[in-house]
């Protein structure tokens, strides 16, 4: 595939495409991020199910869900991703 030419103009060491993969990979990573910190917070849930006999699924669901979305969103997945496509100078 052809990168056209608007898309090669370089601002800081990179091309503009290579902004636009990064702008791509985060957008998707923000997409996902809910259905995976829900995915993870309910695997949590039944391995903790007998230790935790006071909460219910929705409350802790409700108390992990900033946190682990934010450790996927920032830490795990899209940022290291999304830096993998510029270069830094």
């Amino acid at each position: 595939m052809e990168i056209p030419d608007f898309l090669r103009r370089e601002i800081l060491g990179n091309q503009l495409f290579d902004y636009l993969t990064a702008a791509v990979i985060m957008l998707l990573g923000a997409a996902l991020n809910r259905l995976l910190s829900r995915l993870l917070s309910k695997a949590l849930f039944r391995l903790t199910k007998r230790y935790t006999a006071g909460v219910s699924e929705a409350e802790l669901h409700n108390l992990l869900i900033q946190p682990l979305g934010a450790l996927l969103f920032l830490g795990l997945f899209t940022w290291p991703l999304a830096y993998c496509a510029i270069l830094c100078p």
